[in-house]
C-alpha cells in the first residue's frame, strides 16, 4: 500500500478561495493536491496525473461536474477513480434528475466540516487499491 503522501487528489472548483482552503487542508494531511479552476482544466489534469481521488464542484461555467464525471466514465483507465461531487444544497436540487442517472459517486454538501472532508477523503483512499485492481 502506498504512503499517504503519495496519494494524489484533484480539486476542481471555480471558487479560488474554496480550492485554496481545501488544498491547504489536504496538503497538511500529507496528500499531494492538484487544483483546477474549471471542468476543462480539471479533465486535462486528471488525464495527465491520474489521481487517486477527484473532488469536483457541480456548478461551473465551462463544463459542470456532471459532464466531467460522464467524460471520465467513458475512459477505461479513468472510470474507476473515486469521484466526489462538492456542492451547495440548492445546486444539488437543480441537478437532481441528472444525478439520479449516475452511479458510484458521493456528494459532499457545502458548507462541510473539516471532519467531513477528511472522513470522505480517507474513506476513498483507504479503499483506493481495490478500484485500480479491477
Amino acid at each position: 500500500m502506498r504512503e499517504r503522501e503519495n496519494k494524489t487528489i484533484i480539486v476542481i472548483d471555480d471558487n479560488e478561495d474554496f480550492r485554496n482552503f481545501t488544498g491547504t487542508i489536504l496538503r497538511f494531511e500529507g496528500y499531494e493536491v492538484i487544483e483546477a479552476s474549471s471542468g476543462r482544466e480539471g479533465l486535462g489534469k486528471i488525464r495527465k496525473y491520474i489521481p487517486d481521488l477527484i473532488l469536483c464542484d457541480i456548478e461551473m461555467a465551462d463544463l459542470n461536474g456532471i459532464e466531467v464525471y460522464k467524460d471520465l466514465k467513458n475512459e477505461k483507465n479513468l472510470k474507476k477513480i473515486p469521484f466526489v461531487f462538492i456542492t451547495a444544497a440548492q445546486v444539488e436540487n437543480t441537478y437532481i434528475r441528472e444525478l439520479a442517472t449516475l452511479e458510484h459517486f458521493e456528494i459532499l454538501k457545502k458548507p462541510f466540516s473539516l471532519q467531513e472532508l477528511l472522513e470522505c477523503t480517507r474513506r476513498y483512499l483507504v479503499a483506493e487499491n481495490s478500484y485500480r485492481l479491477n
